[in-house]
């Protein structure tokens, strides 16, 4: 039986098609899913539609997607055939299945059986014309997810710390480095927000860019690079960040508008920052000890310092 298709069933085709072959035009593996599902239903005329990968090719992403409800009545169970037909009581459907020797993937199309004809030949044969392109798009995002496994690795391997960053400003990855060396670092979330107006920058300039930072404890050299398209699925820049040393030792003005410290405190944390104990702070300031010991749990709370030591390290930035 010869099928024929009208311009809006070619239309409505190629749109599918288009969707189905473009899948690195999204960040997310559940975006270009969520795309492929709302043209298929629109060219099949269907109730549901769902595609499932397995494995699920990105970390987060469930194997099975479907914005209608229908992946739970489904097992994802490896059908013998590629474009298999089913009719029961409640659903008719169609299933494009991909084999590959990195997994499956299944697109399944479904109308609700409540007064509707199940899937006609011309239906039958516009999924049969599409799963070739199902299995290409597959193909190409399966090996884009290899191909930035293996660049993360290679970040995650490096000295430095490193931030990928994608155009939006999500954060699509930041090596353990980073980490590492904000461990130590009371002001981490404000070196990061400097990491991200960086990479702002950049997505405008798409040139390197460089800065530096000065916290209370370090100093930092922020760069970044355009890093392109290939890397990440979307406009992306690399932000690369390096700790190069100290910052000068806080001036008294500094200690107050920072930790809300009172003259006779910025004394105190000045001698218990030169490794000072309480009855040598005492005797230096010409106060009691236990007046001394007061003083040391104030600065000790206001700094967020657990010990003498800490409030050295602080003051001296090591």
């Amino acid at each position: 039986m010869s099928v024929t298709f009208s311009p809006t069933d070619l239309k409505r085709m190629e749109s599918a098609a288009e969707a189905l072959l473009t899948p690195l035009a999204h960040e997310r593996v559940d975006d270009w899913r969520r795309t492929v599902t709302r043209t298929i239903k629109r060219a099949l005329d269907c109730d549901g539609a769902m595609f499932t990968l397995v494995p699920a090719i990105e970390a987060g992403a469930d194997p099975t997607f479907s914005e209608d409800g229908f992946a739970a009545a489904f097992p994802v169970i490896p059908p013998r055939a590629d474009i298999p037909v089913f009719d029961d009581d409640q659903f008719a459907g169609m299933q494009a299945v991909c084999r590959s020797s990195e997994g499956l993937g299944v697109v399944v199309v479904t109308r609700d059986r409540g007064g509707v004809q199940p899937f006609g030949e011309k239906a039958l044969a516009m999924l049969q014309l599409l799963q070739p392109a199902l299995a290409v798009g597959i193909e190409m995002r399966q090996r884009f997810a290899r191909r930035r496994a293996e660049f993360l690795r290679v970040l995650d391997a490096m000295r430095e710390g490193l931030m990928l960053v994608e155009a939006s400003g999500r954060v699509l990855h930041e090596t353990p480095a980073i980490m590492r060396m904000l461990v130590d670092e009371w002001e981490r979330d404000r070196v990061r927000t400097a990491m991200l107006a960086c990479a702002r920058s950049l997505t405008q300039a798409r040139r390197a860019i460089g800065s530096e930072l000065r916290t209370a404890q370090h100093r930092y050299r922020i760069r970044g690079c355009y890093a392109g398209e290939e890397l990440a699925g979307s406009s992306t820049v690399l932000v690369a960040i390096e700790r190069v040393g100290p910052a000068p030792t806080p001036d008294d003005s500094a200690l107050k508008l920072r930790f809300g410290l009172t003259p006779r405190e910025i004394q105190v944390t000045r001698l218990l920052a030169a490794g000072r104990r309480n009855d040598d702070v005492a005797a230096s300031l010409q106060i009691s000890p236990h007046t001394a010991r007061r003083h040391t749990e104030r600065v000790l709370a206001k700094l967020g310092a657990s010990s003498r030591a800490a409030v050295g390290a602080l003051l001296r930035g090591t």
